[in-house]
């Protein structure tokens, strides 16, 4: 929501720099505002895809447990290795640091998207004071090193506690 936010106020200077006829301002600002809309679009996609693919796990915990689950035609296992990369937007006194989807080690292409991330986060990050230039190298360097790997069974461990203390706060 904050990017739609900052997004709106650089189309609201676009039309104010074409009032007073600042026209390279404005188109400027108009590209970083539809750059800002396109990014946070990205990122509602990449939760969305996240969320399925957490709900997947959490529905097939069984089968994967027994090692006889398959997710987009690869054989998921405890001992399958994921990874997820960050990505940091900043703009003025706002940074955002966000990590990516879960992907799939052997399945995605995952050294195109963690350049992906990596140039998002180089380009995007550093404009926010103080976290911006903290966050995005702290984000490139998760980034260089290949991601945050894990594996499915700590994955579906983190969900079990997850879910015990939720179950918890019901019963209290």
């Amino acid at each position: 929501m904050v990017l739609l936010i900052i997004a709106l106020l650089f189309f609201i200077g676009t039309v104010i720099n074409l009032i007073n006829a600042l026209y390279i301002t404005a188109i400027v600002e108009l590209f970083i505002g539809l750059l800002l809309v396109g990014i946070y679009r990205f990122v509602k996609l990449e939760e969305k895809k996240e969320v399925e693919f957490l709900e997947w796990l959490y529905e097939n915990h069984d089968k994967i447990i027994s090692e006889r689950a398959y997710y987009d035609d690869v054989r998921i296992t405890p001992r399958t290795e994921l990874k997820q990369y960050q990505l940091c937007v900043s703009f003025l006194i706002v940074s955002l640091k966000m990590n990516s989807r879960y992907f799939i080690i052997d399945k995605n292409p995952s050294k195109l998207i963690g350049v992906i991330y990596f140039l998002m986060t180089t380009v995007l990050g550093w404009w926010g004071l103080p976290w911006g230039p903290i966050y995005t190298v702290g984000a490139m360097l998760t980034n260089i090193k290949g991601g945050k790997k894990t594996t499915v069974c700590k994955l579906l461990s983190k969900m079990k506690q997850i879910e015990e203390k939720q179950n918890k706060k019901i019963i209290a």
